[in-house]
């Protein structure tokens, strides 16, 4: 049960991996995290290992409710790029994702399909086609973004994570292409600063240990 004032997310329905031993987020009232009913990952059955980590860490993400963890399929040099930001390195990824709760209200995936796994056992692109639905804060507007979530995995881990906007690719070609980057970089520059260079990032709930009776005088084991 959780305290006075708290509220209870589950991890996601149907998932599997390293999200799903991390049990249940407890996060303060009013923060952004997904409502009660939320979108099981689907899509190819029968994921890669790598894929069934990597996809549950994704989408705590998503929904803002992230913790330590769920950074740790990044590289350290790893890059996040939406038609936003363009963040370089785990710290600014850190960064554009915990900037989330400061802009939107609720954060929930409507829709979570896994269209593309790995070629390779540890290596290659994952591609969820991704549907969410937001709240700006304060008190709105309600929105929902569909976009491909496109993740460039070497040895296990995202070097790259491409969020591409209804689909459409990012340009980095000409004057607008050129422009569009040095915005992107410029955004997530102020936002990493804004957010003190890579985010107050929640730890793990510890694991619930049980502690064993103690004997009284006179009693004994079987």
């Amino acid at each position: 049960m959780a305290a006075p004032g708290t509220v209870v997310e589950n991890t996601l329905p149907g998932s599997s991996g390293l999200a799903a031993e991390n049990g249940p987020v407890t996060k303060e009232a009013g923060s952004v995290g997904p409502a009660s009913s939320t979108a099981p990952v689907q899509g190819i059955k029968n994921l890669s290992k790598v894929a069934n980590e990597i996809v549950p860490h994704v989408m705590n993400l998503y929904q803002s409710v992230a913790t330590e963890s769920d950074y740790k399929i990044y590289a350290p040099n790893a890059e996040f790029e939406d038609p936003l930001m363009h963040a370089i390195g785990l710290k600014q990824v850190q960064s554009a994702f915990q900037a989330m709760p400061k802009t939107f209200s609720m954060a929930q995936a409507l829709k979570s399909d896994v269209i593309k796994d790995l070629d390779a056992p540890s290596s290659g692109e994952i591609h969820i086609d991704l549907v969410m639905k937001y709240k700006m804060r304060p008190v709105g507007p309600t929105f929902e973004m569909p976009s491909l979530v496109r993740l460039v995995v070497q040895d296990g881990q995202v070097v790259r994570h491409e969020d591409l906007w209804h689909h459409k690719p990012l340009t980095h070609t000409g004057i607008v292409g050129k422009t569009g980057d040095m915005m992107r970089r410029a955004n997530m520059m102020l936002t990493h600063a804004i957010m003190g260079f890579g985010g107050k990032v929640p730890a793990d709930s510890p694991k619930s240990t049980l502690t064993p009776p103690k004997e009284t005088a006179g009693s004994s084991s079987l």
